[in-house]
């Protein structure tokens, strides 16, 4: 029994932002332009998605959790819960906890004063999240071809140049809009200007 796609694609956007995070973590980092006094529109960019990414780490590991538990207790098949179980105790277990373990804990860090201020923490961050983003499919192409053992099966997946393109303009996309939602909800109610900044406009 499954919760249907709603579920799936809250965790597709939340894995968006993820990505977009890493990228622009990625970005932030080596460019000159960022400043340490925090005064630039990069710097509080980068404030309001460290922000909104912590939250979403829960987010994301709460919907995982629900979506095990449920998969575990109100499946009626007896197969459906060995197959959960496999996938979580098996082979591929990497590729089905790592993703959300990494996304949790790798986002909870960012609440510590000294590991957020430091330039370099957030891109090395943004490599395991992701290499995560793509391990589950990864894992689910190796496995499913592990068992066979004809010569002309053994060639590996690769997208196309459209499949590639689809794949960043979506994640894209995705990460935009809700950076720009983050964005209006970090100026209007999380950091609201002071009265001498307005004073002084």
């Amino acid at each position: 029994m499954d919760l249907g796609p709603t579920y799936h694609l809250i965790l597709y956007c939340l894995e968006s932002y993820f990505w977009g995070f890493s990228i622009l973590s990625m970005c932030l980092a080596i460019s000159t332009v960022r400043r340490r006094n925090g005064k630039t529109f990069l710097s509080k960019i980068d404030k309001a998605s460290v922000w909104a990414v912590r939250y979403l780490g829960v987010l994301y590991a709460v919907l995982w959790l629900i979506i095990v538990y449920y998969s575990l207790t109100h499946s009626s098949d007896i197969w459906d819960r060995y197959t959960m179980i496999n996938r979580f105790w098996g082979a591929s277990g990497i590729g089905f906890w790592g993703k959300p373990l990494t996304f949790f804990f790798l986002t909870q860090l960012l609440w510590i004063q000294k590991v957020n201020q430091y330039r370099w923490a957030k891109p090395l961050f943004a490599i395991p999240i992701l290499i995560m983003i793509y391990a589950e499919q990864i894992v689910i192409m190796i496995t499913s071809l592990h068992r066979d053992y004809l010569p002309s099966s053994w060639a590996m997946y690769a997208p196309t140049l459209i499949e590639s393109v689809m794949s960043i303009l979506t994640h894209s996309g995705i990460f935009l809009v809700m950076l720009g939602g983050v964005w209006l909800i970090w100026n209007k109610c999380i950091s609201p200007p002071s009265q001498n900044s307005m004073i002084e406009k």
